[in-house]
Protein backbone atom coordinates (compact mmCIF):
# COMPACT_ATOMS: atom_id res chain seq x y z
CA UNK A 1 0.00 0.00 0.00
CA UNK A 2 3.06 2.17 1.01
CA UNK A 3 4.24 2.18 -2.86
CA UNK A 4 0.90 2.99 -4.16
CA UNK A 5 0.12 5.78 -1.89
CA UNK A 6 3.24 7.30 -3.05
CA UNK A 7 2.97 6.67 -6.74
CA UNK A 8 -0.80 8.33 -5.90
CA UNK A 9 1.29 11.20 -4.12
CA UNK A 10 3.50 11.91 -7.08
CA UNK A 11 0.81 11.83 -9.75
CA UNK A 12 -0.60 14.49 -7.49
CA UNK A 13 2.30 16.56 -7.68
CA UNK A 14 3.72 16.67 -4.13
CA UNK A 15 7.10 15.72 -3.50
CA UNK A 16 7.22 12.84 -1.37
CA UNK A 17 9.68 11.11 1.32
CA UNK A 18 8.89 8.07 1.54
CA UNK A 19 9.77 5.72 4.49
CA UNK A 20 9.43 2.05 5.98
CA UNK A 21 8.27 3.05 9.03
CA UNK A 22 7.46 6.14 12.24
CA UNK A 23 11.24 5.40 13.12
CA UNK A 24 12.62 6.41 9.88
CA UNK A 25 9.69 8.84 9.03
CA UNK A 26 11.30 10.72 12.57
CA UNK A 27 14.70 10.53 11.19
CA UNK A 28 14.01 12.41 7.41
CA UNK A 29 11.38 14.98 9.53
CA UNK A 30 13.74 16.03 11.71
CA UNK A 31 16.50 16.00 8.98
CA UNK A 32 13.96 18.11 6.36
CA UNK A 33 13.61 20.73 9.10
CA UNK A 34 17.67 21.00 9.66
CA UNK A 35 18.09 21.08 6.05
CA UNK A 36 15.33 24.32 6.03
CA UNK A 37 12.94 22.13 4.16
CA UNK A 38 10.44 21.40 6.70
CA UNK A 39 7.54 19.01 5.56
CA UNK A 40 4.25 20.41 4.80
CA UNK A 41 2.46 17.30 5.70
CA UNK A 42 3.03 13.63 6.74
CA UNK A 43 0.70 10.31 5.70
CA UNK A 44 1.10 7.61 8.44
CA UNK A 45 0.00 3.95 8.33
CA UNK A 46 -1.39 2.97 11.63
CA UNK A 47 0.09 -0.17 11.69
CA UNK A 48 3.66 -1.35 10.66
CA UNK A 49 4.96 -4.47 10.63
CA UNK A 50 8.64 -4.18 11.47
CA UNK A 51 8.61 -0.53 13.33
CA UNK A 52 7.15 2.16 14.85
CA UNK A 53 3.54 2.51 13.36
CA UNK A 54 1.40 5.85 12.71
CA UNK A 55 -0.10 6.31 16.46
CA UNK A 56 2.96 6.63 18.05
CA UNK A 57 5.47 8.25 15.27
CA UNK A 58 2.39 11.06 15.20
CA UNK A 59 2.93 11.98 19.15
CA UNK A 60 6.63 12.04 18.84
CA UNK A 61 6.85 14.00 15.47
CA UNK A 62 4.09 16.48 17.13
CA UNK A 63 6.14 16.97 20.10
CA UNK A 64 8.64 18.81 17.86
CA UNK A 65 6.15 20.27 15.72
CA UNK A 66 2.66 20.90 17.84
CA UNK A 67 1.40 22.58 14.16
CA UNK A 68 2.27 19.50 11.96
CA UNK A 69 -0.49 18.28 9.65
CA UNK A 70 -0.67 14.63 9.68
CA UNK A 71 -3.48 12.53 8.34
CA UNK A 72 -4.21 8.59 9.22
CA UNK A 73 -4.03 5.18 7.14
CA UNK A 74 -5.54 2.28 7.94
CA UNK A 75 -7.22 -0.56 6.74
CA UNK A 76 -8.85 -1.36 9.78
CA UNK A 77 -11.74 1.16 10.22
CA UNK A 78 -12.99 0.58 13.57
CA UNK A 79 -9.99 1.34 14.98
CA UNK A 80 -9.84 3.64 17.65
CA UNK A 81 -7.65 6.09 15.85
CA UNK A 82 -9.78 6.07 13.04
CA UNK A 83 -13.03 6.70 15.08
CA UNK A 84 -11.81 9.77 16.60
CA UNK A 85 -8.16 10.84 14.83
CA UNK A 86 -8.26 14.09 16.56
CA UNK A 87 -7.83 13.11 19.66
CA UNK A 88 -4.93 10.98 18.78
CA UNK A 89 -3.54 13.66 16.95
CA UNK A 90 -4.37 13.17 13.59
CA UNK A 91 -5.88 16.09 11.74
CA UNK A 92 -7.78 13.95 9.59
CA UNK A 93 -8.03 9.95 8.72
CA UNK A 94 -8.13 7.95 4.95
CA UNK A 95 -9.41 4.42 5.52
CA UNK A 96 -7.69 2.09 2.99
CA UNK A 97 -8.00 1.04 -0.04
CA UNK A 98 -7.35 5.09 -0.47
CA UNK A 99 -8.95 6.46 -3.90
CA UNK A 100 -7.33 9.16 -5.89
CA UNK A 101 -9.97 11.97 -5.12
CA UNK A 102 -10.17 11.35 -1.49
CA UNK A 103 -6.62 11.90 -1.05
CA UNK A 104 -6.52 14.87 -3.02
CA UNK A 105 -9.49 15.91 -1.06
CA UNK A 106 -7.96 15.54 2.16
CA UNK A 107 -4.41 16.58 1.19
CA UNK A 108 -6.03 20.14 0.08
CA UNK A 109 -8.21 20.50 2.55
CA UNK A 110 -5.40 19.89 5.36
CA UNK A 111 -3.20 22.02 3.28
CA UNK A 112 -5.09 25.26 2.59
CA UNK A 113 -6.50 25.09 6.84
Amino acid sequence: MRETLVLMLGLLDYDVTETADGGAALEQFIAARERGRPFDAVVLDLRVADGLGGADTVRRLRAIEPALRAIAVSGYPDDPVMTDHRAHGFDQALAKPVKMDTLRGALQSLLAG
